[in-house]
């Protein structure tokens, strides 16, 4: 199992935002009330190629509930539930078991400060 913060792809025409309520909402059934964009991720492991694009998101309403990824099949859901951990409880989570941003950027206050562009380049191959 790995920890993950929720997310997805920008539809044609879609605005980032806009994306990024849609996918909390698929994900999570919560409605978002506000974002603060952060910075942006470049990650290359082959064969992946992904920008990933990180939000602040301290305030949003509804029950939290697991969702779905639309783009998979019933029987190959990747999401298996919603947590919340603090910042302590992140940090004890198995490196390898968690987003690989909250390696690179382990605190939350230095995390909400960062703003630019960030490349990760792993020479790992999937396995």
């Amino acid at each position: 199992m790995v920890f993950t913060t929720p997310g997805g792809g920008i539809d044609f025409g879609e605005e980032m935002h806009e994306a990024l309520k849609r996918e909390i909402k698929e994900e999570t059934f919560l409605d978002i009330k506000n974002s603060e964009y952060l910075f942006m991720s470049e990650f290359i492991q082959e064969p992946y190629h992904a920008i990933e694009h990180f939000f602040l998101v301290e305030e949003f309403e509804g029950n939290a509930r697991v969702g779905s990824d639309p783009e998979l099949d019933e029987n190959n859901q990747m999401i298996m539930g919603i947590e919340w951990h603090t910042e302590e409880e992140l940090n004890n989570i198995n490196n390898h078991r968690k987003h690989r941003i909250f390696n690179i950027i382990p605190e939350f206050e230095e995390l909400k400060k960062a703003s630019g562009f960030l490349t990760v380049v792993s020479d790992q191959k999937n396995t």
